[in-house]
């Protein structure tokens, strides 16, 4: 009798084991015919050297101070340029002659006004040519360029002191 009990434990350990591999084939097969179906194609992919992108142009933004006199003498005062449109302002590239050194930023509200801040004050006496280098793009869907370089020069001049007039 317990021989007889040991074959049916066995004959029903074998139909298990046939029963995970039967439902795990059966679970494979409906996976893999539920996969989306490849078409072959003869087009290559496209690789990063066919695939650019036609950027618009971008208009002039408004420049504050334009070029001329300033009475900037010993100060970082900044340059602002006011654009429409949201700025990438990593593709702003400046130079200045005499050579300069400027930090980019923009305000947290009002991503589109570019700020050039000198990091060392501007010399009394020295005029400043400073390029703006065209390239400028927007920062959004819209692909948009400056297609200009922006000239700007300032003769800087002494800081205008405040009249301090007392009556007598």
């Amino acid at each position: 009798m317990k021989n007889f009990i040991l074959q049916i434990i066995q004959k029903r350990a074998k139909l298990l084991v046939f029963l995970i591999f039967l439902i795990s084939l059966v679970l494979l097969i409906t996976l893999l015919s539920n996969r989306p179906k490849e078409s072959p194609t003869t087009s290559a992919p496209p690789t990063s050297a066919s695939i650019s992108i036609e950027y618009g142009d971008l208009p002039m933004p408004q420049i504050f101070p334009k070029s001329g006199k300033l009475n900037w003498g010993e100060t970082k005062n900044a340059i602002t340029l006011k654009f429409d449109k949201t700025i990438n302002k990593s593709s702003v590239q400046i130079s200045s002659q005499p050579p300069k050194n400027f930090k980019i930023s923009t305000l947290p509200d009002d991503l589109g006004r570019i700020i050039i801040t000198p990091l060392t004050p501007w010399e009394t006496g020295k005029t400043y040519k400073i390029t703006i280098f065209k390239g400028i793009k927007t920062a959004l869907q819209e692909p948009l360029m400056l297609k200009e370089d922006i000239n700007l020069e300032y003769e800087i001049l002494s800081p205008t002191r405040p009249n301090y007039d007392r009556p007598a």
